[in-house]
């Protein structure tokens, strides 16, 4: 079997749509925060997503799987959740969101 490396879709929804407002999803294993960070501007750039929500997904992720600590990276900030249950993770990701669409 060969193997070819396929695009990334992310990087092309903008150009389909230009005024979606795109999520995208950055998980990295056992990288500092300054790392994860960086990696998640980088992605925010080249997709030009409106927002990343990143996590790093190695050692403390596997200890507590039913927990979560994410970055939140936009163009102008970066917000960390903390460790808290997946399901307030995701209550901080919803609101984040309707405060950017009310922005837009």
């Amino acid at each position: 079997v060969k193997l070819k490396q396929a695009p990334k879709i992310i990087d092309q929804i903008k150009k389909w749509q230009k005024n979606v407002f795109l999520v995208g999803f950055k998980a990295e294993a056992n990288v500092s925060k300054q790392d994860l960070l960086r990696q998640s501007r980088k992605k925010l750039q080249e997709s030009n997503a409106d927002l990343i929500v990143a996590n790093d997904v190695g050692t403390e992720y596997r200890k507590n799987p039913e927990n979560n600590n994410v970055l939140l990276v936009n163009s102008k900030s970066c917000i960390q959740t903390g460790w808290k249950k997946k399901s307030q993770v995701a209550k901080i990701i919803r609101i984040e969101i309707e405060k950017c669409l009310k922005k837009a």
